[in-house]
């Protein structure tokens, strides 16, 4: 399309530059031909006089018409820039974390009416330990008492 720059241009009210993927490409002159390079070059189209008289005239501002700027469209920012995905994929990570805040809770319930399980069994076979303990000195003692009676009587 030979007015591609000026349909675009009309269409979206931006301004419009051919793409020259090698404009800030510097080469060493010794080392490449410049007649090579310049004739492998893109070539934008030469602007035509009625092309700078149509240009000339579009800059004119129209008193009747709203400034570039402000038809421009405002940048959005932060989790709006991403769109309805961008703030379903918010939501659906918020609600993870939640579930993941509300497990880690629940979790430590459960945990800690565990842990108060154990230390009360532990408390009750630690009773028991004492109570075995008085048992076992007095089976001692008698077993002390038997032995010494027996010497006695031999």
């Amino acid at each position: 399309m030979t007015h591609l720059d000026e349909v675009l241009k009309e269409k979206f009210g931006l301004p419009v530059e051919p793409l020259n993927p090698f404009r800030s490409i510097f080469t060493d002159d010794r080392a490449v031909d410049a007649a090579w390079l310049t004739e492998h070059l893109p070539r934008s189209p030469s602007p035509s006089p009625r092309r700078e008289a149509d240009r000339r005239s579009r800059r004119r501002h129209d008193p009747n018409q709203p400034s570039r700027r402000s038809q421009a469209v405002k940048k959005k920012r932060g989790v709006a820039a991403l769109g309805s995905g961008g703030r379903l994929n918010t939501v659906l990570i918020g609600a993870a974390l939640g579930v993941a805040v509300l497990a880690g809770i629940i979790h430590y319930f459960i945990l800690s009416t565990g842990i108060k399980s154990q230390e009360e069994k532990i408390r009750v076979a630690q009773v028991e330990v004492t109570r075995l303990e008085t048992v076992l000195k007095e089976v001692r003692d008698f077993e002390q008492k038997k032995t010494a009676s027996r010497r006695r009587s031999t």
